[in-house]
């Protein structure tokens, strides 16, 4: 056979397999499905200690000594944490937390409220032990570093040592 020919031949057996499963009547049973919706689901792909020790593991490459999570006997995870954020350079701790957005902890709307609740006591203790200007915490971003004049305030670290070993209110799953 030329290949014109076996063209022409391939493509006739093609129109009347067709023709033929059109006309074969079908109710469905020889056809192959899938179960469910295509739509995506919020599964988690990560869990939260992997997020975790990446996170910590890019935020060391970028020079911020951050601790691998740690679980805690209540079962749930601490992450972060095993660095003072007011003793280093803030260039590089906003350098490193940019890099490392993708890693972050998404916190639950109830961890969220607990983060904020711990960060507003904070705040009040401190401003009561004469650092006035220490700012309540923001929720758009929980990672921000405190003003200069804050840090440099003579009371800081006085009114820090006191108000770091005050008892949270409410329980903190996560430090940073």
């Amino acid at each position: 056979m030329t290949r014109p020919v076996a063209t022409l031949f391939v493509t006739a057996l093609l129109v009347a397999v067709t023709s033929c499963a059109k006309g074969k009547a079908n109710d469905g049973k020889d056809v192959a499905s899938v179960q469910g919706s295509a739509a995506p689901t919020a599964t988690a792909s990560v869990s939260t200690v992997e997020r975790g020790r990446q996170h910590a593991q890019c935020m060391r490459s970028h020079g911020v000594p951050e601790a691998d999570p740690q679980i805690n006997a209540d079962g749930s995870v601490r992450t972060g944490g095993g660095y003072d954020k007011h003793t280093l350079d803030d260039n590089v701790l906003a350098k490193a937390i940019e890099a490392c957005k993708q890693y972050e902890r998404i916190l639950t709307p109830d961890e969220l409220e607990g983060k904020l609740a711990g960060g507003r006591q904070l705040a009040k203790c401190m401003r009561e032990h004469g650092v006035e200007g220490y700012p309540d915490p923001d929720p758009n971003n929980l990672g921000k570093s405190l003003p200069d004049a804050v840090r440099d305030d003579p009371q800081y670290d006085s009114a820090k040592d006191v108000c770091d070993t005050k008892p949270a209110s409410a329980p903190a799953t996560e430090k940073g």
